[in-house]
């Protein structure tokens, strides 16, 4: 594995990581002001996560 690829792995798997430590707090959130902060992370590190992967998508078609 390139040192390329594996740079991009640690990268998806902290995001993984943080959007399930994300999704943990928004389940446990019991006030409006922490419901709503938890929500802002989940939809940061997902949408992170979604650009990735529409990027590796592109990148894939580019190659062929």
């Amino acid at each position: 594995m390139t040192q390329a690829l594996q740079a991009e792995a640690r990268r998806k798997t902290y995001s993984m990581n943080r959007l399930r430590k994300a999704m943990g707090r928004l389940m446990g959130a019991d006030a409006p002001d922490e419901h709503r902060a938890a929500m802002h992370w989940v939809n940061a590190w997902s949408g992170m996560i979604g650009e990735r992967q529409i990027a590796q998508l592109v990148a894939d078609r580019n190659n062929h």
